[in-house]
């Protein structure tokens, strides 16, 4: 029972210094701020006398505020959406991202797809790469007149790009074909060729891409082009 009250006595003591702590850093803080709005009190009224001196310092003073104010709004800006205080400006974009790659053409012999250097820019996706590849491949060659092995005029509508089991991926091109204009003539095996041309330009420049397929406006194994 003694033992108990010697623990009780030592708890109620305990308490009661640590009650104490408190009470001085309560004291102490009370002060502390006592004298700091006093400062800030005779600091604003120093402020406000200077401000009403001249317009050339309340100018001034307004500017001062009006930047700390920015500057506490950035820095509450950048602490909330986890971004670098420092990274004020964003990182200069490449101006010209272009690669160099292999466009293959269809000869005017109808017989072979020829191979062209082109420097190519370079897309944020598959897709996009896909259709530009195409259209490159649609007109034709830059060193000679290969236009008539194409008849037509070539519209992408839309590009899919999925994976075909352990196959590879598969791309699939929507192409929308125009009329054949008047007096146009249209070469045997032109189609064939630029089918054999596309595939070949796609594969060899998206490795990941195994296999090519074109639709005619949604529908499967029609011809751009009638012969």
């Amino acid at each position: 029972m003694k033992r108990i009250k010697e623990i009780i006595g030592s708890a109620k003591k305990l308490v009661l210094d640590i009650a104490g702590v408190f009470e001085e850093f309560f004291k102490e803080s009370e002060k502390f701020f006592n004298k700091y709005l006093v400062i800030m009190d005779a600091l604003i009224k120093s402020v406000m006398a200077l401000a009403a001196s001249s317009v050339k310092e309340r100018n001034r003073i307004w500017i001062l505020s009006l930047s700390v104010l920015f500057c506490l709004d950035y820095a509450m800006y950048s602490y909330l959406t986890d971004k670098n205080i420092f990274d004020i400006f964003p990182s200069f974009p490449k101006l010209d991202d272009r690669q160099e790659m292999d466009i293959y053409i269809p000869s005017v012999d109808c017989k072979t797809v020829v191979k062209e250097k082109r420097e190519v820019p370079v897309f944020d996706s598959e897709e996009k790469q896909a259709a530009y590849l195409f259209r490159l491949v649609a007109r034709g060659s830059v060193f000679e007149n290969t236009s008539m092995m194409v008849p037509v005029d070539l519209f992408v509508k839309r590009v899919w790009i999925y994976r075909s089991g352990a196959a590879g991926k598969a791309c699939i091109l929507d192409i929308e074909a125009g009329p054949i204009p008047e007096n146009v003539p249209v070469y045997a095996n032109s189609e064939v060729l630029f089918r054999k041309a596309i595939e070949k330009t796609i594969k060899t420049n998206i490795p990941s891409i195994k296999s090519v397929y074109l639709l005619d406006k949604g529908v499967p194994d029609r011809n751009l082009w009638d012969i």
